[in-house]
This record gives structure tokens, C-alpha cells and sequence, in this order.
């Protein structure tokens, strides 16, 4: 009987980032996942991180979807639509697009990367210290932080 092995997925940098924020390796819980979010990918696109809201939520949805497809090979919509049925645990007065984003988010949460002693996702390394100095960062703050540096920056320490 033939076995078929499994291709290490391999997420670009920014991905990565995104995907080690849905495990739980960015942040904490003073911090709100949706802000956090939506500061990591003002990152990505070189927005200001001041002006962070609602508006980039779909581009998020759909990036999200896009890499649990790159792992899992598709997205399985029955269990999205499971999720939302029955997922009991995701904040109150979440709008439709941060619902989808936080089932996405646990989707990628209970993702494997590691099966078997096989690398199953490859990511870059966590840089807790540079995405967590957005995530924490004070208001007054915000407005001198460079995103297109900070691109810059994650990118060229990805070494895989």
C-alpha cells in the first residue's frame, strides 16, 4: 500500500506573522485580537497604524482563507458554517466579517504544524519584540511607528 507524504506548506513571511498571531504567539489577553490584527496588516500594506478600523476586515477574511486553503488543501465551508452555528466563544457584537475572522482564527489555531516528526508548516521565526512593540504600543506612540521599515524589517529576518 502506497503512503502519500504530505509537502511542507511553506507561508510567505507576512503570512507567517499572521499565522503565529492566530496561534496565540503574539500579544495577550490585554490586547484585542482585532486590533491586533488589523496593526499587523497595516504592517503588510505600509498603512498608518493610527488609523486602524473595520475597513481592512475583508482583505483579512480573505487572507485568512487563503492560507487555512494553502494548508488544508480547501476550506471546508461545513465546518465554517458549523463554527457559526455553535461557536459559543467569540466576543460579543462581532460584526460579520470578525465573526468569519475569528473562525478563521480558530480554524489556523488548531492547525497542526507538526505531524509525526514531519514539518507540516513552515513559517518564519516569532518576533515577539518587534509585532508585540505595535500591539503594545500606547497611542501617542503609534504615530512614529514606520510600517514600511517594519516590512522591511520582518522580511529581511525571515532566514528559512
Amino acid at each position: 500500500m502506497e503512503t502519500l507524504e504530505k509537502e511542507t506548506v511553506k507561508l510567505d513571511t507576512f503570512d507567517g506573522h499572521l499565522f503565529l498571531l492566530c496561534k496565540g504567539h503574539y500579544g495577550n489577553s490585554r490586547t484585542n485580537f482585532f486590533n491586533d490584527i488589523r496593526k499587523i496588516w497595516t504592517i503588510r500594506c505600509g498603512l498608518p497604524v493610527t488609523n486602524i478600523d473595520n475597513r481592512i476586515d475583508e482583505p483579512i477574511a480573505d487572507r485568512l482563507a487563503s492560507i487555512i486553503e494553502r494548508i488544508e488543501g480547501k476550506l471546508d465551508m461545513s465546518h465554517v458554517h458549523q463554527k457559526i452555528a455553535f461557536d459559543l466563544s467569540r466576543p460579543d457584537n462581532c460584526s460579520v466579517l470578525e465573526t468569519l475572522i475569528w473562525i478563521y482564527r480558530s480554524i489556523l489555531n488548531t492547525t497542526k504544524v507538526r505531524e509525526d516528526g514531519v514539518q507540516l508548516v513552515s513559517y518564519p521565526e516569532t518576533q515577539k519584540r518587534l509585532i508585540n512593540s505595535v500591539l503594545f504600543a500606547k497611542p501617542e506612540k503609534l504615530e512614529n511607528i514606520n510600517t514600511f521599515d517594519m516590512y522591511d524589517v520582518l522580511i529581511n529576518l525571515d532566514k528559512r
